[in-house]
């Protein structure tokens, strides 16, 4: 709240006494008090209230532009919701040593520097729009959570499942160039659905128990499953009906605490539609429902076979026969037109008129609906020249790319069947969809990591599929290009870089040799490539110029881009220079996202972060123990192995550290590296087959 007054403390005259205005009623984890020097930039709107961004000291042209964000994001809220920001002021102000991202305190929301300040010199583009998902995140929980808060941490998805929802709808209102639903596959629906398969994951609405269980549950299904299935309800009922609905909810409640019924009744009221019915399954029961789909044909038509089983990512069937509403839309290739159905039962038929026998079907159009989708071969094949020619929307040709690569990992689809696929992405320019097949190399690369020729032939195919889209781009921005392709620039850099595609190579290290001597500044857009690049085969120079440029950079975003590219090296002397330098010099706050860097760039990197780990596990604990910190190291120190050793080796070390269960997020992980390995044991000799007859 404001400052109501402040006056000299009559005991000591160098203190001074504030008194700050009386509340509204609110909970009291949403209470902040910040001290400290800061410098500040303000607006003030047209209803009266004051906004403002602090920064440290010097360095108040860096908040400008989350400013401009803050604003236009209240104005959007309160005209989306129809109801007023309740306070006089909104603060926003960094806040040096800081675990989590940001915290949605009511009317002084606090960050990390690196999702408030943008310097204009030496920001990215992926940075820009973090700080922008990161403010208007933030300041949705103003209205959800603050206005109106759960009732209790099982319905933590209130939170922040619609605060992520609600973000994605204001950031892509007033950036339309981010192309935000498009992203918001790979930030969240995908990161949700990867998750949700596994036999460790556990519903949205959650049982808490204890502050540990709090702890536990601030992760993809809370945040992304929670704004996933949102996404699809709201594509359900309409936007008008969605945002009535919303109205009605915030209005009723505010000043109060609620539960998911309370959501689902507003909804229904304003719908006419049975809500709650259609919604519970999906926020009570694990998991998440795999169509499969067939067709045959039957005279002029074709007679297309839905049936749902839960997804399972070890292939195994659902013995508890969990049913959902599944809303599923339908695109074919008779005039695209499209259509629509409420699967509430095991299975169904659609009978699509005057469809040709070979035509093709998509199905869960947009990708709205959360759940996987199996295609027969038939259908499947089917899709294939679409996704040559671009014909399918970029989130369909997301969609079909993931959902195999889910198949695959589960044991109903093969490797070799993937790989197909990828080479149907040859002529593909979209950032959204080079995102997802760097996800899916990325996971085929890190599995055959252990087999040289298989590393080997998997970075030809990668350097073939990214190579000519580099030279479409080139290095330097073109003339009126799109916000997308700034993105996709140094996605390209980085995937031929990171598999020794030498013209990239060569100009990486030439550009950084001249970035260090000051005599050409590498563009912040692709200075995490360039550094990246440069690393994985450099030397103690390379390593020594990082940390130069670590130790001088003043903005928070290029000390992280530095300090994580050092980790990028697979040798095994640099790593433990990088360590020691990471462990006497980093803030503990970024300690695990380097460390973590490593091991997602190896298999050396990986199985040095886990000795290093086990050896000094005693000082990690003390530096996290009260933090989500070490939740989030503990996952990062295994999430690179693919044997049945391995996983017995993680279960054995934590199983013996404490009398409690060990932690979810390494049960995750231990029972990810036996699937893994079970993948690798099922597919490694065909795709070593395929790959030779590549050659």
């Amino acid at each position: 709240m404001p400052e109501e007054k402040s006056e000299a403390d009559s005991s000591d005259s160098s203190r001074r006494v504030v008194k700050f205005k009386k509340t509204p009623i609110m909970s009291t984890y949403l209470v902040a008090v910040v001290v400290g020097e800061y410098e500040h930039v303000e607006k003030t709107l047209k209803s009266g209230v004051l906004v403002r961004v602090f920064t440290p000291k010097g360095r108040s042209t860096e908040g400008e532009f989350a400013l401009d964000v803050a604003c236009r994001s209240l104005d959007y809220y309160e005209d989306y919701f129809q109801i007023a920001y309740p306070l006089s002021k909104m603060d926003l102000i960094t806040v040096p040593d800081f675990s989590a991202g940001a915290m949605e305190n009511w009317g002084l929301v606090t960050y990390r520097e690196t999702f408030l300040l943008v310097d204009t010199v030496n920001s990215s583009a992926q940075h820009m729009q973090r700080v922008v998902q990161a403010v208007t995140h933030e300041l949705a929980h103003q209205w959800f959570g603050n206005l109106v808060t759960m009732q209790w941490w099982t319905h933590l998805w209130l939170n922040e499942g619609y605060a992520t929802f609600i973000e994605n709808l204001c950031a892509n209102h007033l950036f339309p160039e981010y192309q935000i639903w498009t992203q918001f596959l790979s930030h969240f629906f995908i990161p949700a659905l990867e998750l949700d398969c596994l036999d460790n994951t556990h519903p949205v609405e959650v049982e808490v128990y204890s502050s540990n269980d709090v702890d536990q549950i601030f992760d993809e299904i809370s945040y992304s499953k929670g704004a996933s299935v949102i996404r699809m309800l709201h594509r359900y009922l309409g936007e008008d009906t969605f945002r009535r609905g919303m109205t009605l909810y915030l209005q009723r409640h505010q000043y109060s605490n609620t539960c998911t019924e309370d959501l689902w009744r507003a909804l229904a009221e304003t719908s006419q539609k049975p809500v709650e019915k259609v919604m519970s399954a999906w926020t009570r029961l694990s998991g998440f429902p795999m169509v499969s789909v067939e067709a045959v044909q039957k005279d002029d038509s074709t007679v297309l076979s839905l049936s749902q089983s839960r997804f399972f990512l070890n292939g195994k069937k659902d013995s508890s026969n969990t049913l959902w509403a599944v809303p599923i839309d339908i695109v074919c290739s008779m005039n695209d037109k499209s259509y629509s159905v409420l699967l509430e039962d095991f299975s169904t038929t659609i009978v699509l008129p005057k469809l040709p026998e070979n035509g093709w079907i998509k199905v869960n159009s947009g990708a709205c609906g959360y759940y996987r989708t199996k295609y027969s071969e038939d259908l499947l094949r089917r899709l294939i020249p679409l996704v040559k020619s671009r014909s399918l929307s970029t989130i369909d040709r997301i969609n079909i790319l993931d959902d195999l690569l889910a198949m695959v990992k589960a044991g109903h689809s093969s490797t070799v069947q993937l790989l197909e696929l990828v080479q149907g992405y040859k002529a593909e320019e979209d950032y959204s969809v080079f995102i997802c097949l760097r996800n899916c190399l990325v996971t085929l690369v890190s599995l055959f990591n252990h087999e040289n020729e298989l590393k080997g032939s998997l970075s030809g195919i990668i350097c073939e599929l990214f190579a000519d889209i580099h030279s479409k781009l080139g290095w330097q921005p073109n003339l009126g290009e799109s916000y997308m392709d700034r993105l996709l620039r140094p996605l390209v850099i980085i995937m031929l870089g990171e598999n020794g595609y030498s013209p990239v190579v060569e100009k990486c290290k030439k550009d950084f040799a001249a970035h260090c001597l000051g005599t050409e500044i590498i563009p912040a857009d692709l200075r995490a490539c360039v550094y990246k690049t440069c690393m994985i085969t450099g030397d103690y120079a390379t390593l020594n110029d990082l940390i130069h440029v670590y130790k001088n950079a003043v903005a928070q975003e290029e000390r992280d881009r530095a300090s994580r590219c050092m980790a990028a090296t697979e040798n095994l002397d640099l790593l433990t220079k990088v360590f020691d330098f990471t462990m006497s010099e980093i803030r503990a706050q970024d300690i695990p996202f380097v460390l973590n860097f490593a091991a997602l760039n190896s298999a050396a990197g990986s199985r040095f972060l886990w000795e290093y780990f086990k050896a000094n596990h005693a000082k990690f604990v003390e530096m996290y123990e009260d933090s989500d910190l070490m939740i989030r190291l503990v996952k990062f120190v295994s999430c690179n192995f693919a044997t049945e050793a391995d996983a017995d080796e993680v279960d054995s070390f934590f199983s013996k550290l404490s009398a409690e269960p060990v932690p979810r997020g390494v049960q995750q992980n231990i029972e990810t590296i036996r699937l893994n390995a079970a993948w690798l044991a099922r597919d490694a000799d065909a795709v070593k087959d395929y790959l030779n007859k590549l050659q």
